[in-house]
C-alpha cells in the first residue's frame, strides 16, 4: 500500500497536458502527440466510487498508404468495492481525422480490435482480466497485476498505446506523451485527491 500514496503524491506534483500543433494546409501537422490529459471523479449518490484520466492523442498513422492522421480518446478508470481488488480499466476508440472540402478535419471512427499499453517498459499485452468491444468499434479492457505499472507509466510519461486497426495486421504505436501545463493543474490535483481518498478507503476496506 505505501507504493501506491507514493505514486498519487507525485501525481499531485505534475500536472500534465500538451497544446496541439495545426498546419493550414492538410489539418494536424505529424507528431501532434496528446491534446488533453485530465483528471475525473466518478461519484454515486454523492459518494466516491471511482477516479479515472480521460486522454486525447493525435498521431499519424504511417501503416497506411498514404498515412493518415488518427484520433485516439480513451480512460483509465479505477472504482472501489469493498472486499474486492482494485482493478484498472482502460478503453481506446480511434477515429480518422479525414480533410474535407473546407479544408476541417472530418472525424470517422474505425474499429479496434485488440490493443495494450506499454508502460514504463512492462507491457499489458495477454494480461487482461477481461476484454471487449466497447463504444464505436473501441477496445476495452481490465487489468489487475500491472495496476501499479500502468500509473507508474502515467506519472513518469512512458505510456504508449498499441492497437491493431484489423486482426493479423501489424500494429499501430501512439504515445501518451504529456508535458506540465498551468492550464490543467487543478483538474490534475483533483485526479490526484481522488486517488488518494480512494486508495485510503481500499486500505481501510470502510
Amino acid at each position: 500500500m505505501p507504493r501506491f500514496f507514493i505514486i498519487v503524491f507525485l501525481l499531485a506534483a505534475h500536472p500534465t497536458q500538451a497544446q496541439p500543433e495545426l498546419t493550414d494546409d492538410r489539418g494536424p501537422s505529424p507528431m501532434v502527440g496528446t491534446t488533453s490529459f485530465s483528471g475525473v471523479t466518478h461519484t454515486k449518490e454523492g459518494e466516491l466510487k471511482g477516479c479515472g484520466f480521460e486522454y486525447k492523442i493525435v498521431h499519424r498513422d504511417l501503416s497506411l498508404v498514404p498515412a493518415r492522421y488518427v484520433q485516439l480518446t480513451g480512460f483509465f478508470n479505477t472504482f472501489y468495492e469493498p472486499g474486492a481488488d482494485l482493478t484498472i480499466s482502460f478503453n481506446v476508440q480511434g477515429a480518422d481525422m479525414v480533410v474535407n472540402l473546407f479544408g476541417n478535419p472530418d472525424v470517422i471512427p474505425f474499429d479496434i480490435p485488440s490493443a495494450y499499453i506499454l508502460a514504463g517498459g512492462t507491457s499489458t499485452a495477454d494480461t487482461e482480466q477481461s476484454s471487449f468491444s466497447c463504444g464505436n468499434g473501441g477496445f476495452c479492457a481490465i487489468y489487475r497485476e500491472t495496476f501499479q505499472q500502468i500509473f507508474a507509466g502515467l506519472l513518469n510519461n512512458e505510456i504508449e498505446i498499441h492497437y491493431q486497426r484489423q486482426s493479423g495486421k501489424p500494429g499501430v504505436r501512439a504515445q501518451l506523451d504529456s508535458v506540465q501545463s498551468e492550464d490543467v493543474f487543478a483538474g490534475q490535483r483533483r485526479g490526484a485527491e481522488c486517488f488518494q481518498r480512494l486508495l485510503g478507503r481500499f486500505k481501510r476496506q470502510d
